[in-house]
This record gives C-alpha cells, structure tokens and sequence, in this order.
C-alpha cells in the first residue's frame, strides 16, 4: 500500500511524500506546515507555551498581554496562498496527497521549477526509510513528469 503516482514519479508512502514535498517547500521559501489545508492548529508550540505562561505567577495586565499576543498570532493562521507570490509548485503543494490528478498541462511549468530547485539539494541528502534520497526522489519525480507531458498524460495520483 501506500501512495503511487503514475509514470514512475513516484512510489512510497504518504508520509513520507509529506515530508518530501515540505521539504521542497522550504527551498520556495513556503512554510507548508503552516498553510491552508496543512496547518493543524498548532505552532511552534504555541499552546504548550500558552499553558506555562499561563501557570506563570504574573499581574493581570501581563496575562492579558499574553492573551492578546497569542490570539493575534493563532488568528493569522492557516497562511493564505494568495499571500504568496505565485509558483508553479502551488499545484504540486495544494494537490491532494492521495487521489486525482494533476492536469498534464501544468507539468512542464512543474518539472522546469523542479530542475531549478533539484540544484540546491544536497547530494547525501536523506530522509532515511521510505523517502530515502531526496535528489534522487527528486529527479525520479521531475522524470515522471517529463514522461506525462511529453505523452499529454496528468500525472494520476492512487
């Protein structure tokens, strides 16, 4: 079991194409953790840190302080996409992780910003296990969309 994307793009697990891809966001400058449709409701700690300074022995006007701070911050979240200067990765980012497709049309705008970003990883980088390395994950995706455009094909995600 696990996810398989057609034209050999790629083969693994869901997690560990989760990590993938937040990986490739971070070198976009996208904190994909934090955006629409990932973002689970917690940041960087945010609540445990909310509950010990709330245990904190502080005057009443420190702790409405602390109250108005961590409203506005969890109130700013899930990061909007508009917000984000547009990349051809967004349809990569925002795509199911499980089903459906990526329309062929979109590929090639794909694997050309996926060529330009595969220059930034590091060789030996590995995530171990599934995803093992990246680069090569990478361009074993950058293939598979080369593959599905040049036929005309979307990229099936099953």
């Amino acid at each position: 079991m696990g996810l398989g994307i057609s034209h050999n793009a790629w083969h693994g697990g869901y997690h560990s194409f989760h990590r993938w891809r937040v990986y490739i966001a971070s070198l976009e400058n996208i904190p994909l953790e934090l955006m629409e449709g990932y973002w689970d409701g917690t940041i960087f700690g945010i609540h445990k840190i909310e509950e010990e300074v709330r245990a904190l022995e502080t005057h009443e006007w420190d702790k409405t302080i602390i109250d108005v701070l961590i409203n506005d911050i969890l109130n700013n979240f899930p990061l909007k996409w508009s917000a984000f200067k547009p990349s051809p990765l967004h349809k990569l980012f925002c795509h199911s992780d499980c089903d459906g497709y990526i329309n062929w049309k979109y590929l090639e705008d794909i694997y050309k910003k996926l060529e330009i970003l595969i220059k930034k990883i590091p060789k030996d980088l590995d995530f171990c296990g599934p995803v093992g390395n990246v680069k090569e994950k990478t361009q074993a995706f950058i293939d598979g969309c080369k593959k599905a455009f040049n036929a005309k094909q979307h990229l099936q995600f099953r």
